[in-house]
């Protein structure tokens, strides 16, 4: 239950800082290459905890 509840809220964590990085690198396009990376790395870090229950 607990896994749920911190699933659903790191969903809306990311989709709302994802809304946040795409109103961001409009205003900055010089730090747009280093942000999608970041972002990239960051996705990839949370389906791959999001999938392993194995780790809780």
């Amino acid at each position: 239950m607990d896994f749920i509840v911190t699933t659903i809220v790191l969903q809306v964590i990311l989709v709302f800082g994802g809304i946040g990085w795409i109103f961001y690198l409009i205003r900055n396009q010089e730090v747009y290459i280093q942000g999608m990376i970041v972002a990239g790395l960051l996705y990839l870090f949370f389906v791959y905890y999001s999938f392993s229950p194995a780790l809780y």
